[in-house]
């Protein structure tokens, strides 16, 4: 079965090169090559550099055409033949701008619904945290961004930065969108987004500030480039500091931090010359390779401390009496990770909260979902509710008569508990007696 597959393939192959081939040869073919290759490199006004017409002149050994000539201008084509390719090149131009602004209507039409679920959520969270501040009540939270203040964790912070970028961002595409309507289909860059009554604004959002930082870089090393090529500069850090561009100063640090390097390895050979021989490490003088070391150096010593103090117990990095830079890294990991393990505790328990709450049977008892729920939630407590009333007939059987001591001491808590109502009896009755 393999090989007839692979044989069959083979024909069909065979045969849709032969249709090829025969197509191309015919004038029609001739014809929707040359206006393609036209839409596709040419735009109104402009020359061809190579185009079909020129091989079939060539094998048609046209005299007007010599071996060396390696392009054709409009000027040697036919003029309905340049009409029909200007036409062809603006079709073109204007379905790509109509396909652009119908996709722009469209993700207008998107911007607009998102923005308006995003302020009917966001009116819903200032209305139940209201109701909850008048009932004297801590507002429940899901998202945790929504958290208060004071338990406002990493994530909540994260997620809040989070949202805040993602609702400017999409803010700049909702008004590129409406600009690239406006504009019948003209491409609209974030960078180019403009704003006010003339049109002359420019407001960068996220993507505008991205793209432009990109461009900017880009167009740094152009004209960095640019300069070198024109000075016959070698090395880019050789450029003057006003037009050396990146590649300049990245390479001018590299070339820095290695001078520093050997200099003070040169500076260390020559220390231990003079002791004799005897080999002055990296760390004792000064360079990239010494803070190196000593870094290195620091956090051995703390380790070796953490051993010694460790005797019939693990000491961990953070708990050592001297931490060192192992320490230090743990004691932030563990703030960090203290600090998470709060805030989804207070969410889980803010999330139960609000299922709570949410419940059919708790908001709406009367309607069918909480009719059911309570019938379904009535059954499943109840065996539960009968073990309590077994629990608390079996501990009434296996009570005994109260002592001497236990009878005396009730005796004297219920005097106690008579004697100011006996009081209270004695003040009414000398006011009545006053009052008359």
């Amino acid at each position: 079965m393999p090989v007839r597959l692979s044989i069959l393939i083979r024909i069909l192959g065979i045969t849709a090169g032969a249709y090829v081939w025969g197509f191309s040869l015919s004038p029609t073919a001739r014809k929707y090559w040359t206006s393609s290759y036209r839409r596709a490199r040419c735009g109104p006004g402009l020359g061809l550099q190579w185009s079909p017409l020129q091989a079939m002149s060539n094998e048609d050994s046209s005299p007007s055409l010599s071996n060396n000539q390696t392009s054709l201008t409009e000027e040697d084509l036919p003029a309905d033949l340049v009409v029909t390719l200007q036409q062809a090149s603006n079709e073109t131009r204007d379905l790509v701008r109509e396909t652009l602004r119908q996709l722009a209507q469209l993700s207008l039409k998107d911007y607009e619904w998102r923005a308006g679920v995003f302020l009917s959520n966001q009116a819903d969270r200032l209305v139940e945290e209201s109701i909850a501040r008048m009932r004297g009540d801590t507002p429940t939270y899901v998202r945790p961004m929504d958290a208060t203040e004071s338990a406002l964790g990493p994530l909540g912070r994260w997620e809040k930065t989070s949202v805040e970028w993602l609702s400017r961002v999409f803010d700049e595409e909702g008004r590129r969108a409406q600009q690239i309507v406006n504009s019948n289909g003209e491409l609209v860059r974030p960078i180019q987004l403009v704003q006010g009554a003339n049109l002359t604004d420019v407001e960068l959002g996220p993507l505008g500030y991205l793209e432009k930082t990109v461009v900017d870089f880009l167009q740094s090393i152009r004209d960095s480039e640019t300069a070198r090529v024109q000075t016959q500069t070698l090395r880019p850090k050789d450029l003057e500091e006003a037009v050396r561009g990146p590649l300049g100063q990245l390479e001018l640090a590299a070339v820095n931090a290695l001078r520093e390097i050997r200099e003070s390895e040169r500076l260390r050979m020559q220390q231990t010359a003079v002791r004799g021989g005897d080999v002055v490490r990296p760390m004792d003088v000064p360079g990239p390779l010494g803070e190196f070391e000593r870094q290195v150096a620091e956090i051995v010593r703390g380790e070796q401390r953490r051993a010694n103090e460790r005797k019939d117990r693990i000491v961990r990095p953070k708990d050592a009496s001297r931490r060192g830079p192992l320490g230090e890294v743990e004691l932030q990991a563990t703030q960090v990770l203290d600090a998470l393990s709060k805030e989804e505790t207070t969410r889980f328990r803010n999330i139960q909260k609000w299922l709570s709450e949410k419940r059919p049977m708790e908001s709406n008892r009367e309607s069918i979902w909480g009719f059911l729920e309570a019938l379904v939630v009535g059954i499943l407590k109840g065996p539960q509710l009968l073990w309590n009333v077994l629990e608390r007939v079996r501990e009434l059987l296996a009570s005994e008569p109260l002592n001497a001591t236990d009878q005396q001491i009730l005796a004297e808590q219920n005097n106690k508990q008579k004697q100011p109502q006996r009081s209270d009896e004695k003040g009414n009755s000398d006011a009545k007696d006053w009052q008359r």
